[in-house]
């Protein structure tokens, strides 16, 4: 049997409707948009703001509790916006999408969704999640190297030490 993850999109309704990441993932049947802070379980929450980074160790929690991605501005992120739960940063990665292509940590919550599950080994499901923006498939190829990587990593030290490497050869 293979193991199912939950994927909750905590909505703060700061971004433009019609290139909402957020929304569009769970029009297309990928995530469940929750607009009630309070509304949201205690699973695996990607916080920039964490010191722990993600690992194929988080996986276990991901699957019990579900993955929870912050759908808010980048301008107005701020640690308290972010629900309890199991805190943890992605680790060093390029954005593809049109307003921050290029620029690394500025991703959208598609990306940051499709690097968690491909970090935790949910492969199949994060190049399908990609698949819903033409360049969500740019983020995973612009990255293949950094996330096959990390997906290889058992914890939050190696995917650091993994993740000071790739900046050093910049």
């Amino acid at each position: 049997m293979r193991e199912a993850i939950k994927i909750y999109i905590l909505h703060y309704g700061e971004c433009d409707p019609r290139k909402c990441t957020g929304k569009k993932m769970e029009r297309m049947g990928f995530g469940v948009v929750i607009r009630d802070f309070k509304r949201v379980p205690r699973g695996v929450v990607l916080n920039p703001f964490s010191k722990i980074a993600l690992s194929r160790g988080d996986r276990e929690v991901a699957v019990k509790r579900g993955l929870i991605v912050v759908d808010a501005s980048w301008a107005k992120l701020k640690p308290m916006k972010f629900p309890r739960g199991v805190q943890r940063s992605l680790p060093f990665l390029i954005a593809a999408n049109p307003i921050n292509f290029g620029k690394p940590a500025k991703l959208s919550s598609l990306e940051a969704t499709v690097a968690a599950l491909y970090i935790m080994g949910f492969k199949t499901l994060a190049v399908k999640l990609a698949s819903i923006f033409k360049w969500g498939i740019v983020f995973v190829n612009m990255n293949k190297d950094y996330l096959e990587a990390y997906s290889h990593a058992e914890n939050s030290h190696e995917v650091i030490e993994l993740q000071k490497k790739f900046i050093l050869q910049l």
